[in-house]
């Protein structure tokens, strides 16, 4: 999220006239990699989001060539190619981003699934598809770029697939086993069933064509592939966070002590598929990260491989054709989208080589171990890290030169986050119904509501700060003060002037120590993330201050240069040498900033819902409407899916303009009518209550099924009371707790129901605090529409309190509601409770009429360090 926060005003940065000109005679391919985070009922606009982006850069893709036309004005020129080949995915991202992957591979086996007899009829449609999105522009890449329009089809193909998974074959029937998918749930062991997604997998992921046939259409993907999913285990891993300092042997001992004792719970994970399009010979286990799962197009074998400790692994590399293969990519997927509570953990079979020294010793024996997973996201959610780490590694191993990276983020999920002052722990009193007689009642709320309305805000507060133990915190703090001791160090002898031999060699070999480390940290091998490659990669981003210095044009020679001033004894003796040695101290400075590896060359561009309708100095995020009911709405609602589809490609293609990222263009992809929350009609709402009551009733113990029945009527009306408010997911709410003080208990607080009749069952009576009568209530207040819901006040924003008597009630008084605003001191309380007392006005007779002002606000929230103890008597 902070990420596409701060990508907000690039839309507005990059807006500048483009003048498009075909004369760059250097070729140049885009690299892409993927980067996408969950939102299982937002996946409708995720998937036509990212597929819709891969259409825009093959018709429309272009780059700066750096040249300036006579106006000043820069030239850009298409790309000659285009390849995928980085995949970083959390919870349901992994699920689109693995779908695509496969789809890549052979777009041609899976056509039944969208409901054709044959590849040729899919053809068909998808060309009529591209048709009317492009018109000419279609024609003009079929008879001139012949490779470019194949791949156009390949990610039509991936856009209906993406449509039809996310809109059609997700939905609350299926997994909640309601209409006409009903089935019995009563031994699932999550709320939904994680059996609709297990089936996808198999429809999706299956190769049913001979092995021969499975890689032969592969399309777009380059010949090497990292696909990355991030997953949460149950059991956790323990990690050393011991510091590593040149001179840890002259700490205290005490430090020392506590260095080695130090130990990392860790239950996040990233699991790597490395798929190679190409033989991998056996003697090459060296050049392949140890805890990464390779695949390759050849026969099965095993590579020899050691950890840091010099410990030896065989990993088994399997043929990307099998069947296996795409089994534990899906199951990978799937495990990284299982949401606790909503889907069953997922059981997958992990590698000793996966895990290295890191390996739990009670393990050693084994090769292979099930531990048992739920969704990735749970713990990180945003894999841009992973995304990058990835590219920077694929980047630096290639041997193709002449290439630009961009990195696609989608998120769907992007509501701005909103500070949150009330806390529901707080809160005595609980509003609920008769479990006999139905009425509305008053009770102390029980120990136990109250230890769970706590447990959600402290585990909201644990998952938020992504916890580490401190030990490793202030490891991470020394090692912060280690770097800037050395790099001051290191300045110092610059501002004399030239430092001598023994000072460049330190700085050099402190930098390579740190390399070591870093290259340890992510599982690379030990050709790879060397200084030489640093030194390569500040080079070509300092370019226009290095190129009358060091020979950028001539490769080889500059090669060379770099491994004088890394390898000599004598580095003060080389050509330019204060220019070595800013790139040396340019590299220090990744270090310190936990750069190391990442190109500022890297484009990351956000495709998220920016709100479009309304465009002013800035682009603000608007929330889908897939998003309401904590994505059941998504699941739920035809429409909501079908204008999330619109709408992902409608931003896709307006980001990727907007920066210049591909030509202008007008005759397509116009943006959709804003969505009419008016169609989430009564029978949506029904629909969902009654497929949720459904499940709520399977979920129930056995050995209280004999009150179902009298339960029936409030499970069904507290459902509803919950999808009514909670339908809209943009919607702004917060409820408040209200206190009437009245004479006696032979008052009431007149109920109503949604419609706004009078109900008698609605009704509350008075209840005694501590002698006192009062009657006591909760209202909902909507930010947005300004108005006050619940069950005990109507349009007119008032609260009526009639005299209970033997045959009827008689009306006694009406109390209008307070103002309120997210101003308001009643918004920035953590309990607050307004209070009337309205005893003076029920003692005359007659009807009354009161105004808000007779409401006053109080919170019984009491600091602790103004009330452990009272005055001080011994002053």
């Amino acid at each position: 999220m902070p990420i596409l926060i701060q990508s907000l005003g690039l839309l507005h940065s990059y807006n500048k006239k483009i003048v498009l000109q075909n004369n760059d005679k250097m070729p140049k391919t885009l690299r892409l990699g993927f980067i996408m985070g969950g939102g299982v009922s937002l996946g409708t606009f995720s998937g036509a989001a990212l597929s819709e982006a891969i259409k825009q850069q093959i018709v429309y893709g272009q780059y700066d060539t750096g040249k300036k036309d006579k106006d000043e004005q820069p030239i850009y020129a298409p790309y000659d190619a285009i390849e995928i080949d980085v995949f970083s995915g959390a919870s349901a991202g992994a699920i689109s981003l693995a779908i695509m992957l496969r789809i890549l591979v052979n777009p041609r086996d899976k056509y039944r699934f969208l409901g054709y007899r044959s590849y040729e009829d899919l053809r068909e449609a998808l060309e009529q598809k591209l048709s009317k999105q492009f018109g000419g522009k279609l024609i003009e890449l079929k008879m001139q770029y012949p490779e470019k329009y194949e791949q156009l089809l390949a990610a039509q193909t991936i856009q209906d697939f993406q449509d039809k998974v996310w809109s059609k074959e997700v939905d609350v029937d299926r997994f909640l086993g309601t209409g006409s998918f009903d089935k019995d749930l009563t031994d699932s062991a999550s709320f939904m069933d994680r059996g609709v997604v297990d089936q996808l997998g198999v429809e999706l992921f299956q190769f049913k064509v001979s092995a021969e046939e499975r890689l032969k259409n592969k399309i777009l993907l380059g010949d090497r592939v990292l696909f990355g999913c991030t997953l949460a285990n149950l059991s956790h891993t323990l990690q050393k966070s011991k510091r590593t300092h040149f001179d840890d042997s002259n700490k205290p001992s005490l430090i020392q002590a506590l260095n080695d004792s130090s130990v990392d719970r860790i239950h996040s994970e990233l699991r790597v598929f490395d798929l190679n399009f190409k033989a991998i010979k056996e003697t090459e286990g060296r050049y392949y990260p140890l805890r990464w799962v390779q695949y390759h197009v050849g026969s099965d074998l095993v590579l020899q491989q050691q950890d840091k400790d010099k410990n030896l692994y065989e990993k088994e590399v399997k043929n990307l054709n099998q069947n296996d293969v795409w089994r534990e990519m899906a199951a990978t997927a799937i495990a990284s989208a299982a949401v606790p509570f909503a889907f069953e953990p997922v059981v997958l079979n992990r590698y000793r080589y996966e895990f290295g020294s890191e390996w739990a010793r009670e393990l050693k024996d084994k090769k292979s171990y099930p531990f048992t997973y739920v969704d990735g996201g749970l713990f990180n959610n945003e894999p841009v890290k992973e995304a990058m780490r990835l590219a920077s590694y694929i980047d630096t191993t290639s041997e193709h030169k002449n290439f630009e990276r961009q990195l696609i983020f989608v998120d769907p999920d992007v509501t701005e986050l909103e500070n949150q002052f009330k806390i529901h722990a707080h809160e005595k009193l609980s509003i609920g119904r008769s479990l006999f007689s139905s009425r509305t009642k008053v009770s102390s709320k029980s120990t136990v509501l109250r230890l769970f309305s706590g447990m959600t805000y402290i585990l909201s507060a644990i998952l938020n700060e992504a916890q580490s133990i401190e030990v490793g915190k202030i490891s991470a703090i020394l090692d912060q003060f280690e770097h800037r001791k050395q790099m001051r160090k290191f300045y110092r002898s610059i501002v004399k002037g030239i430092p001598n031999d023994p000072q460049i060699i330190e700085m050099r070999n402190f930098a390579m120590a740190e390399l070591d480390k870093v290259r340890s940290k992510l599982n690379l091998p030990d050709n790879t993330l060397q200084i030489q490659h640093e030194f390569l990669r500040i080079i070509k981003e300092e370019h226009n201050f290095l190129g009358n210095y060091i020979p950028l044009e001539d490769e080889r020679l500059l090669v060379d240069e770099i491994h004088k001033f890394v390898y000599l004894s004598t580095p003060s003796q080389v050509d330019h040498v204060g220019y070595w040695i800013f790139i040396l101290a340019c590299l220090n400075l990744d270090i310190a900033m936990n750069l190391v590896g990442k190109t500022s060359k890297t484009k990351l561009i956000p495709i998220a819902p920016f709100n479009f309708y309304e465009e002013g100095e800035a682009f603000k995020l608007m929330p889908l409407p897939g998003k309401g009911m904590a994505g059941f709405t998504g699941f739920a609602s035809i429409e909501a899916s079908s204008y999330e589809v619109r709408y992902g490609k409608y931003c896709a293609r307006r980001i990727l303009q907007e920066l210049n990222l591909t030509e202008s263009n007008q005759q397509q992809l116009k943006l959709p009518l804003r969505f009419d929350y008016g169609r989430f009609d009564g029978l949506l709402k029904s629909n969902l209550r009654n497929s949720i009551v459904k499940r709520v009733k399977e979920i129930v113990p056995s050995g209280f099924s004999a009150i179902m029945p009298f339960l029936g009527g409030y499970l069904k009306e507290s459902v509803q009371n919950f999808v009514d408010r909670n339908i809209h997911g943009n919607v702004r709410t917060e409820s408040f707790e209200f206190q009437i003080r009245v004479p006696s208990d032979l008052y009431v607080l007149k109920g109503f129901s949604p419609s706004g009749a009078a109900a008698n069952k609605k009704s509350l009576q008075a209840i005694s605090i501590h002698g006192d009568y009062y009657l006591i209530t909760k209202l909902l207040y909507d930010f947005e529409e300004e108005q006050w819901k619940g069950a005990h006040t109507n349009f007119m924003q008032n609260m009526y309190i009639d005299q209970s008597k033997f045959f009827e009630d008689i009306a006694m008084l009406c109390l209008e509601l307070p103002v309120m605003s997210l101003d308001s001191d009643a918004y920035l309380s953590p309990n607050p409770i307004f209070v009337a007392d309205v005893r003076a006005g029920l003692k005359s007779s007659g009807y009354k009429e009161l105004s808000a002002k007779n409401w006053a606000l109080k919170s019984d929230v009491l600091p602790l360090d103004k009330h452990l103890w009272g005055k001080d008597k011994w002053l």
